[in-house]
Formats: C-alpha cells, structure tokens, sequence
C-alpha cells in the first residue's frame, strides 16, 4: 500500500463497492465469534454437533490493490 505509520497495520474492513480498504492497529482486528463450516480434522476425528474452540486466524494471499 505504500504507508508506513512504525507499527504493523492490519486490514480490518473492505468496502468492495467504494473501492476502500480500512486500516486499523491489532487491537482492532479481533472479533468475539467465527461460525465455521466443513472443517477439516486432521489430528481428531470430527466431532458431532458443535464444537467450541479457542482460535488464531492467520491468513496469507496475494491480493490485488490499485491506489486512486
């Protein structure tokens, strides 16, 4: 994006349709519940009904971003 403000910014909402991408710090990034599907269990076999977790989502793409 070509910022810089000397501490890590993290996108915590995308506007598709006005073209804008929100900053914010890491203390803005994280949210009170995920409702997932179709996981899957790699270590355990999967479970019946819901399951309750203790998370951290990390997530690594290429994006596309063309500044105005």
């Amino acid at each position: 994006m070509g910022i810089s403000v000397g501490k890590p910014l993290y996108v915590v909402d995308i506007d598709a349709e006005n073209n804008v991408v929100v900053l914010g710090y890491g203390d803005k990034v994280f949210g009170e519940e995920l409702i997932s599907y179709n996981n899957n269990f790699i270590s355990i076999d999967k479970p019946e009904g819901e399951m309750r977790v203790v998370v951290i989502i990390q997530q690594v793409a290429d994006i596309d971003i063309r500044k105005r």
